[in-house]
């Protein structure tokens, strides 16, 4: 019998002895592994090995995905303001700010700054409120907040 087959009937006899209501102690699991020639604390480290692993590639594939969001939105920011006038640009500071005290004193001679100037505040602001928007749902899912 090779070592495939024998790890399949083994692990079919594992299914079918703990399916069996009667066969739920303990003692018996880890005397039955030992009669097949496994160690039962090697098996269970192995199984925890396993499912932390799951768990450490699936919360790095989830960090990875949010970061990749995070920038494709920061990256989208300049571009809708490229080409808006200087009332817009007022305007949309005017609503990003609203509600925001500590925003609007420190923005409160925006007149004296060129477009560019307005536009690179705009993308800050928005940039902040993306990050902020990503770490609440950070907080709120049980997360690490990003930086």
């Amino acid at each position: 019998m090779t070592k495939d087959n024998r790890y399949r009937q083994t692990i079919e006899l594992l299914f079918d002895f703990l399916y069996d209501d009667s066969e739920t102690d303990p003692v018996k699991i880890k005397e039955f592994l030992a009669q097949e020639g496994y160690d039962y604390e090697e098996l269970a480290n192995e199984g925890m090995q396993f499912v932390n692993d799951l768990i450490r590639r699936t919360r790095s594939k989830l960090a990875r995905e949010k970061k990749t969001s995070i920038l494709e939105s920061l990256a989208n920011l300049g571009k809708g303001m490229a080409q808006e006038s200087r009332d817009t640009l007022f305007k949309k500071l005017q609503e990003l700010t609203a509600g925001e005290p500590e925003l609007q004193l420190a923005f409160h001679k925006l007149e004296t700054l060129s477009d560019d100037d307005l536009r690179t505040i705009l993308s800050d602001i928005e940039s902040l409120r993306i990050r902020r928007r990503n770490n609440n749902r950070a907080e709120m899912s049980g997360d690490e907040p990003q930086s």
